[in-house]
């Protein structure tokens, strides 16, 4: 039998007292967080066992009332953080001179080299495991600097859904985002068998059409690309402003910007699945290091396809429809698209 992990928003309900102890268990998590990513960072450690005997116990004493489970928690999230900054640096400054030799084969003067810096976070999101945290009705458990809390939380009827049709609860992250505490909650659900009708369908994503299928359909909706733009205007004048009117501004912009392309990708992925049958194979360009392989401004059309892709690749799930990327294309030669 196949399974497939979706995760739940739930946004917690507390008291003021738990609210306060939420608080500050969240800070002392993240100190645990900085003080690990700091330690790996400064020796180009990126070893959890390693980074585990030498920030374990001196942690523990330096924050007794953090549970345990959740010390090892933060060293966890910190090694990961840490493993992806080493490898971003190497990357970078691997491929920084071949950036300044293609700029100034331009005729443009070269850009200025920025170093990766050390994985901080000012407030870091809590990783619970399946002995951190339990379900117990409409109220979650949780471990806290202050014992387990018993906080109550919103079921609205979409989540109540998938809870009752999960097989088993995974990791969950508590998040404190605009003065309110969420809790993403992973969860294992069977997964639809795929039965194939035969029918293969290629998809294009582009620019001025987000996106073009082989039986000459066409997705989503010209317009956006100006909306783009209009966003990327607006955005390169506040940055250039710098005023902290222009910092309040570019801060509400960017949560303006996300919300519109999650309504976009949504868009074109409910458009792409509702024009094929069920057991349709839909087959889509690689677009691995398509950051790289596009230039200037045709980034910002690009920047949240990878969004499209994870709306797309769960939908098809639901529909019994089949995904594959371009990259497999040799497997389907026999069938045109």
């Amino acid at each position: 039998m196949l399974f497939v992990q979706r995760t739940i928003r739930f946004p917690l309900l507390p008291t003021v007292d738990q609210q306060d102890v939420l608080l500050e268990t969240m800070q002392q998590y993240t100190e645990c967080f900085n003080t690990v990513a700091a330690y790996g960072w400064e020796r180009c450690e990126k070893n959890g066992i390693e980074l585990h005997k030498a920030t374990y116990y001196p942690l523990r004493e330096a924050y007794p009332y953090l549970p345990s489970q959740l010390v090892i928690s933060a060293r966890a999230k910190a090694t990961e953080a840490v493993k992806s900054a080493l490898t971003w640096k190497v990357k970078k400054e691997r491929e920084f001179p071949k950036k300044v030799a293609k700029v100034l084969a331009r005729g443009k003067p070269a850009p200025t080299f920025k170093p990766v810096r050390c994985p901080r976070s000012d407030i870091n999101s809590i990783r619970y495991d399946q002995r951190s945290y339990a379900f117990h009705g409409d109220h979650v458990s949780l471990a806290t600097v202050a014992g387990r809390q018993v906080i109550g939380l919103h079921l609205y009827p979409y989540a109540r859904r998938l809870l009752a049709q999960s097989i088993e609860y995974d990791s969950a992250d508590l998040i404190f985002r605009k003065g309110r505490f969420w809790l993403h909650v992973v969860v294992t659900l069977p997964d639809v068998e795929f039965v194939p009708n035969g029918e293969v369908v290629g998809v294009d994503f582009g620019i001025t059409r987000p996106a073009v299928a082989s039986s000459n359909q066409f997705f989503g909706k010209r317009s956006w690309k100006g909306a783009e733009r209009r966003y990327f205007r607006l955005k390169r004048a506040l940055q250039s402003k710098g005023s902290d009117s222009a910092k309040r501004h570019l801060k509400k912009l960017s949560h303006q910007v996300s919300r519109f392309r999650l309504n976009c990708d949504h868009v074109v992925s409910r458009q792409l699945v509702q024009s094929v049958s069920p057991g349709t194979t839909i087959v889509i360009e690689n677009l691995k290091e398509i950051r790289s392989a596009v230039w200037s401004l045709m980034l910002i059309h690009v920047t949240h396809l990878s969004a499209v892709l994870v709306v797309v690749i769960f939908i098809v799930r639901i529909v019994n429809l089949n995904l594959v990327s371009s990259a497999r294309i040799a497997v389907l030669n026999s069938t045109p698209i």
